[in-house]
């Protein structure tokens, strides 16, 4: 019997590492499948992180772009309102000199229908 487990013995072990070889080499194969897949998707966040950080610079300008429009747009809406302030002020000055104006007229009016030689007096019409 123990003639037999020798000469079963070194079969059997042989079977045994070679099988673990074997296997050996397919876990390495299937790590080196995840290393590359890993790497590639490790190359493709890369990628896709420049492409957001470009993305994000293209906002930052924007967003200064708009920023420096909104000032000039302040800028010109105090511009505008200054000077509608002062339109106001000339158009409320203009107003009171037209008043003024409108009086002296009448006032003129008043001292020229007066009796004069041409036109008859109250007292003489008959």
């Amino acid at each position: 019997m123990e003639k037999n487990f020798q000469k079963m013995f070194v079969p059997v072990t042989a079977l045994i590492l070679i099988a673990m070889i074997g296997g050996c080499k397919e876990q390495n194969l299937s790590g080196t499948k995840k290393t590359r897949l890993i790497a590639a998707e490790n190359i493709q966040l890369r990628k896709d992180l420049a492409q957001r950080d470009k993305e994000i610079e293209e906002q930052k300008e924007l967003l200064a772009k708009c920023k420096q429009e909104k000032k000039q747009g302040q800028k010109a809406f105090i511009d505008l309102s200054t000077t509608a302030s002062q339109n106001f002020e000339k158009i409320a000055e203009l107003g009171k000199e037209n008043k003024n104006l409108k009086e002296q007229i009448g006032n003129l009016k008043k001292q020229t229908q007066g009796p004069g030689p041409n036109t008859p007096d109250k007292n003489s019409v008959k």
